[in-house]
């Protein structure tokens, strides 16, 4: 019988965003505003920050992310460029010369 691999854990949510960028946001769960820390909510009321953010914070903004990758196919891929074919290119061959189509060059 064969062992049982141990399962991948996928890292914690505040690891896989920059502090730079959920310090941008309200926190939606504990109203924290943005450029300060996420307030612990265990119903003392004490007011005690906590370390790391909560994950509904950074969820937001893993989502928006997702989101923008699914509208701009490609992005992010500068390298390695793939050559144009001769004959595809995005001007044609007569408006090659640099001058402006209805301008008098």
């Amino acid at each position: 019988m064969a062992a049982a691999q141990p399962s991948k854990q996928e890292r914690p949510l505040h690891e896989q965003v920059a502090r730079r960028f959920w310090s941008k946001r309200n926190c939606p769960r504990c109203q924290a505003p943005a450029t300060k820390n996420c307030v612990a909510d265990d119903e003392t009321g004490a007011g005690v920050l906590r370390k790391d953010p909560h994950d509904e914070r950074v969820q937001l903004i893993i989502d928006e992310g997702k989101a923008r990758r699914r509208q701009v196919p490609g992005r992010g891929k500068l390298w390695p460029m793939r050559p144009t074919p001769p004959g595809t290119g995005l001007v044609p061959a007569d408006e090659g010369s640099g001058s402006r189509p209805g301008r008098a060059g």
